[in-house]
């Protein structure tokens, strides 16, 4: 079952902008860690 999860960007809270699997199923291991972003509202920017 996927696991849905809110952010908070400037005070502001978004719910549900990403979900994972937190106890993937065998065959969906590959995806334990990982999350996945949807929806055309999202913009996703990764810094470093």
């Amino acid at each position: 079952m996927a696991s849905y999860e809110h952010v908070i960007v400037d005070g502001r809270r978004f719910d549900d902008v990403a979900w994972c699997y937190r106890e993937p199923l065998l065959e969906a291991l590959p995806a334990a860690g990982h999350r996945s972003f949807d929806g055309e509202d999202v913009e996703v920017q990764v810094t470093t």
